[in-house]
């Protein structure tokens, strides 16, 4: 099981994050979900933020594959926009 978040830099936001992807790579495949800056009206579950509904099926499969014995890796990167 592999955990990667990877946040995306805003260079013209003096380096602020501009969002922040999480993938998770098990045996049953790769799920992600991702957060990117946005307009405050727009950060809302069923806009912006509409990947959050993902997060219960990676916590499965993430307690699936630790269950079945596959180790953890978890990699950070940091990319630029």
């Amino acid at each position: 099981m592999k955990i990667k978040v990877t946040h995306t830099t805003d260079e013209d936001n003096c380096g602020q994050y501009a969002g922040v992807m999480t993938e998770l790579t098990t045996n049953e495949g790769i799920l992600s979900v991702n957060f990117a800056g946005g307009e405050p009206e727009d950060m809302t579950l069923n806009r912006d933020l509409s990947d959050a509904w993902g997060i219960s099926t990676m916590l499965v499969r993430a307690y699936n594959a630790g269950k079945n014995g596959e180790q953890l890796e978890i990699e950070k990167i940091t990319a630029e926009e």
